[in-house]
């Protein structure tokens, strides 16, 4: 059996679902308030207490047998209870995988989600999408030393939503925002003074499905940048970024910090933040020409790189280090039919690492407009890195609110061993427009709940499909009428 474990799974509408009604129909009653993924879980039990042996594939982000198909209930219980559901995305195709790898020869193949597989091949769907609304934060920024938020709705009517933004210190503000139906509102106004990091919730409305996406975090403002050597350019870009704290030390790749610049050290490795390898001053370098970027990179956004030439480092990027791992090249010169890496983003997880051939405080860059910007977004990855992934593992020693946690499991401030403070929030527009139940594929059985809701529908079709009868007789008439009134008049045969 696989269990989806995406965070729509948390809704508290699972008592609405297909598959609550399937349960309910046996005699196994699912409680009002319970979570879809509370539904799944039911299921589960049902299985077993029919006799038969299950095994649990969690879905999610990354799909995993969690227990091999058995008949001992204690160890099929405790499986399910360790099951969160906390994932952003999901992979449906691959928990198929998984699943049809792991059945012994002959065995049943069961799905339970608010999505549907792949295919519905031999597979058992049990449908736990509910029909609660829900509304959600979907959005959180700083724009210009401002804040700005989004809140999307799957009301079918507009809904004024209350918002407070807080500081821990207790400064708030508070506002309302006016949400339309299955749609989405942004609203943009002041921080509340002082420091830290920011706590925004709303107030949903009544019978608000998720509670995940009502609380969100934002990071505090400040952004500790250190530089490893005097750089008059760097430190003038750098320092007119709003809430920039920028220190020259030689320790910089060792004291705390959001974001480093490092010349000449691509074996150092910071505890955290955000790093740029630059070459060590004093370099031989030669003039080549920027021919290709990446514009879809976030460090490169709006930076303009078109017939620029830099002081590039002869040797490949790849010769000087920065240990291994794949890099994805963002700006490039020609090198005959290759393309030559003059700048590069460490690919994967953990802090954002680029390395670069040249330095683009030097030399033509660092006279254009393209540099600046190329600074502000380097900040602005750097404030990124202050945010965790939702459902994201966590180091040993990590505590939210005091509380030991090995894994981001809702909005809050978690603190690292070393004692940096980093938020999370959800913010998945997908995740807050719950998906919806599914249509029953064609010539599908319906359970009893789904052929009252289809005796509903008929009722509620019936009329309007006679009204259009009526009309369609009544236009009828008219143009028959109408013709007769056009027609000539002919005199009968045998008529003077």
């Amino acid at each position: 059996m696989i269990l989806d474990v995406a965070a729509t799974l948390d809704a508290r509408d699972g008592a609405t679902s297909a598959a609550a009604r399937t349960l309910a129909a046996a005699g196994r009653e699912v409680p009002d308030d319970a979570r879809r993924l509370d539904v799944a879980r039911a299921v589960a039990r049902d299985l077993a207490d029919r006799g038969r042996a299950v095994g649990l594939v969690r879905g999610g982000a990354t799909p995993a047998l969690v227990l091999a198909p058995t008949r001992d209930r204690a160890a099929l219980d405790a499986a399910l209870a360790a099951l969160v559901a906390r994932d952003v995305r999901r992979d449906p195709a691959a928990a198929l995988r998984v699943a049809r790898s792991a059945a012994p020869e002959g065995a049943q193949v069961h799905w339970a989600s608010d999505v549907p597989p792949p295919t519905r091949a031999g597979v058992t769907v049990h449908d736990v999408a509910g029909t609660a609304r829900n509304v959600g934060l979907v959005g959180l920024e700083r724009v210009a030393g401002d804040v700005w938020l989004r809140i999307a709705s799957t009301h079918p009517g507009p809904r004024d939503v209350a918002v407070t933004l807080a500081r821990p210190d207790g400064d708030a503000t508070r506002a309302t925002v006016r949400v339309p139906g299955n749609g989405a509102a942004t609203w943009r106004g002041p921080a509340p003074p002082g420091s830290g990091p920011l706590r925004v919730a709303l107030a949903p409305p009544a019978g608000d499905a998720l509670a995940l996406d009502d609380v969100a975090w934002l990071p505090d403002g400040r952004l500790r940048v250190a530089l490893d050597r005097e750089a008059p350019a760097w430190r003038r870009a750098l320092g007119a970024v709003p809430g920039a704290e920028v220190r020259v030390t030689s320790a910089a790749a060792r004291v705390p910090a959001d974001l480093r610049l490092l010349h000449g050290r691509p074996d150092a490795r910071p505890p955290s933040g955000a790093t740029l390898h630059l070459p060590a001053p004093g370099a031989a370098t030669e003039t080549v020409r920027i021919a290709g970027w990446d514009e879809g990179a976030p460090l490169l956004a709006y930076v303009d790189l078109a017939d620029v030439a830099v002081a590039a480092t002869p040797a490949p990027l790849a010769e000087r280090g920065v240990d291994g791992g794949a890099w994805r090249p963002l700006a490039w010169a020609a090198d005959g039919d290759a393309r030559r890496p003059l700048l590069e983003r460490r690919a994967g997880d953990g802090p954002p690492t680029w390395r670069a051939a040249f330095d683009p405080a030097a030399g033509d860059l660092a006279r254009r407009v393209a540099f600046p910007v190329l600074a502000l977004n380097l900040a602005d990855a750097a404030r990124q890195e202050a945010r965790l992934a939702f459902g994201a593992a966590l180091p040993p020693g990590t505590t939210r609110d005091g509380v030991p946690v090995d894994r981001v499991d809702r909005p809050g401030r978690y603190r690292a061993p070393d004692g940096t403070v980093r938020v999370a929030s959800l913010l998945a527009e997908p995740v807050t427009r719950l998906p919806a139940p599914q249509a029953p594929p064609p010539g599908a059985a319906a359970t009893p709940g789904d052929a009252e809701a289809s005796a509903r529908r008929a009722t509620d079709l019936r009329t309007p499909l006679l009204l259009l009868a009526l009309a369609a007789l009544v236009a009828d008439a008219a143009l028959a009428g109408v013709r007769a009134r056009r027609a000539p008049s002919v005199a009968p045969a045998g008529r003077a």
